[in-house]
């Protein structure tokens, strides 16, 4: 689990390398987990994020916020971007 000055410190390191860079595909739900949470059907993320631009990337508390067009991601511990 992140704690909160480490997903602080990755948010602030997402702002200065991936901030405003187009998302050239999505893959979600790639590995079964009892843990990970979709709003909505995975299947469709790609086609709702491929193309967006990133934007601004917050700490919050243990997970880290990312902004990307009128999308929010949010990830956790063990996401891969």
């Amino acid at each position: 689990m992140l704690e909160i000055p480490e997903s602080t410190t990755i948010a602030r390191q997402l702002n200065e390398t991936v901030r405003g860079k187009k998302i050239r595909r999505a893959v979600a739900s790639s590995s079964p987990h009892k843990f990970a949470f979709f709003h909505g059907d995975p299947a469709g993320y790609s086609e709702m994020l491929t193309g967006m631009v990133l934007g601004q990337s917050f700490g919050i508390g243990a997970m880290m916020e990312i902004t990307a067009g009128d999308c929010r991601i949010v990830l956790g511990d063990g996401a891969n971007l």
